[in-house]
C-alpha cells in the first residue's frame, strides 16, 4: 500500500489534469493506493474539484485544506 501525495495552491486546472492521469494509471491497482491532496488555502475552485474526486473515488481519495497559508 502506498500514498500519492500532492500539494497545491490555486492550481485547479493543473491539478485536474494531474488527477486524471493518476487515476487513469492506477485503474488496476486501486486497492493498493491512496491519493491525498493537501490544499494551501486556494482561492480558486480547487475545493469543488476535490469534492468531485472525493465523491467519485471515496475509498481511495482524500484531501486536507489548510486553515492558514
Amino acid at each position: 500500500f502506498f500514498t500519492i501525495a500532492i500539494s497545491t495552491f490555486n492550481r485547479k486546472e493543473i491539478l485536474e489534469i494531474s488527477l486524471e492521469k493518476i487515476f487513469d494509471s492506477i485503474k488496476n491497482i486501486e486497492d493498493k493506493i491512496e491519493v491525498l491532496v493537501v490544499d494551501d488555502c486556494s482561492k480558486d475552485e480547487t475545493k469543488s474539484l476535490l469534492d468531485k474526486y472525493k465523491k467519485n473515488h471515496p475509498t481511495i481519495f482524500n484531501y486536507i485544506i489548510s486553515e492558514k497559508s
